[in-house]
């Protein structure tokens, strides 16, 4: 599911909900508006997607979400909070399965040294392989941290548990973070394997 995708199967969701989701361009981040009891989210054509599908995150984590149909990827998402976000490169010159160039959404929760929840969200990946994914997100995160990964695929949905093994800074908003996999099920490995048969030698 890429981030378009991503963007409308939300404002499917709010559909359920009755609650309409316009574009307009102007000085405002967007947000819900009430009007009598009519209920409708402005977006701004200005914001990015990847803006605009936290704001709609956020909005339809304050409703009565778990009434209505959700896919998976959506449905983890929306049990999560989406704090701080964090992405970096990796390089795959030296990996052994072949890589895929991607646009997907995935969720993340990083721990620290204690084992404790210190960050999640959600981030873009750039690229995914059978023995990690690069993404990228506005902040780094720490060398070394555990980070378990919901991604979602055309039809699946992968959970994994993965290392940060580098970071490279594009910009002031924009890191490239390097995971590599060290806890995936064969269950996983057969979804990858269906969904991305070139990933697999």
């Amino acid at each position: 599911m890429n981030k378009e995708e991503l963007l409308k199967e939300l404002e499917n969701n709010l559909k359920q909900l009755s609650i309409e989701t316009k574009y307009g361009k102007g000085y405002f981040e967007g947000g819900l508006y009430r009007y009598r009891e009519n209920r409708c989210i402005y977006l701004n054509r200005a914001n990015s997607e990847e803006y605009n599908i936290e704001l709609l995150l956020s909005e339809l984590k304050k409703m009565d979400w778990q009434t209505i149909q959700c896919n998976p990827m959506i449905k983890e998402l929306l049990t999560k909070s989406d704090q701080n976000k964090e992405e970096h490169v990796m390089s795959f010159q030296d990996r052994k399965s072949m890589r895929a160039e991607s646009d997907q959404f995935i969720s993340y929760r990083v721990y620290d040294k204690e084992n404790r929840i210190c960050d999640e969200g959600m981030a873009k990946t750039r690229d995914l392989s059978r023995t990690g994914v690069a993404v990228e997100n506005r902040r780094p995160f720490e060398v070394g941290a555990r980070v378990e990964l919901t991604i979602a695929l055309i039809k699946e949905v992968i959970k994994t548990e993965s290392m940060v093994r580098n970071v490279k800074k594009i910009d002031e908003q924009t890191y490239h973070i390097g995971l590599e996999f060290i806890k995936i099920s064969e269950e996983e490995i057969e979804k990858l394997r269906k969904e991305l048969p070139n990933l697999i030698e």
